[in-house]
């Protein structure tokens, strides 16, 4: 791919430019949560081989679907970009297993490449955004991050270019904990189950979801409804929307997409395979 970027897994997102130079949140092996979670679909070798051949791995923060110890493992090579979290535990801690770690200045534009440069924004949370710009084109990677303060600045940012793709956490709710019931034993909904989809909610601009290819290895028990959704039997798709004036709908691009510089539509790359 000359220029473009893809999305993969959890929260993966792979840039290019004239070959792989980005990849965020790499789980590509092995399970989180002390095996409680795993991907809910394989990751092709083709998008593994890219990543491995990437330049740069930006971390949002320490959960381990999106710090993911083993797939870190196989990416020494990389040079790791973390936010500026407060304590520096996370820099700290890779360097002293020998990664080369980077931190990325606050709300400062770092050049990776020729057409593609980064902008970290962390919070009070220890989440982060990565704002890509590719080409031209703006990428808004949310992964789990809520507004603690930086949305004035991001809105204030997407305004300046004409494309833009958002991607955030998106799902039913059952990676947080649901399982509350009143006295008498009636199951009370999460806050989550009455959530407008992420496509629906971004008028004007292209969005995706992120965080939405893991899922629990095995059911939670309960005594009333299931608590977890279980494995999708194909990917999330990526939902896209365009300006209110305009007479196209809202579209789904395929699992596993793929945008290529200078088309503005989504397209496919190889779907993985559901566990």
């Amino acid at each position: 791919m000359e220029l473009g970027f893809e999305t993969i897994g959890n929260a993966t997102l792979i840039c290019h430019d004239n070959g792989p130079v980005l990849v965020t949140d790499p789980w590509t092996h092995g399970a989180a949560y002390f095996g409680s979670w795993t991907l809910s679909h394989d990751i092709p070798e083709e998008q593994r081989d890219t990543i491995q051949r990437c330049q740069y791995a930006w971390l949002s923060h320490g959960h381990p679907d999106h710090l993911s110890p083993e797939s870190l493992e196989k990416l020494r090579e990389l040079t790791i970009l973390v936010p500026n979290h407060f304590g520096g535990r996370i820099r700290d801690d890779l360097r002293e297993q020998g990664f080369n770690v980077h931190v990325l200045v606050d709300r400062v534009w770092t050049q990776l490449s020729p057409r593609i440069r980064v902008m970290c924004i962390p919070d009070m949370n220890q989440d982060a955004v990565l704002l890509v710009d590719v080409g031209g084109r703006l990428l808004v990677n949310l992964n789990d991050a809520g507004d603690r303060g930086w949305g004035r600045f991001v809105r204030g940012l997407v305004r300046r270019y004409d494309q833009s793709y958002l991607l955030a956490l998106s799902g039913y709710g059952d990676a947080d904990m649901i399982n509350y019931f009143t006295e008498d034993g009636q199951r009370i909904a999460p806050y989550a189950a009455a959530k407008t989809p992420v496509g629906r909610t971004s008028p004007g601009r292209r969005s995706s979801t992120a965080r939405a290819t893991s899922c629990p290895s095995a059911p939670c028990t309960s005594t009333s409804a299931p608590t977890a959704s279980g494995p999708p039997s194909t990917p999330p798709r990526w939902r896209t929307t365009r300006a209110a004036s305009s007479p196209r709908r809202a579209r789904s691009c395929p699992p596993s997409s793929r945008w290529t510089s200078p088309r503005t539509t989504c397209g496919s790359s190889a779907p993985p395979s559901a566990r």
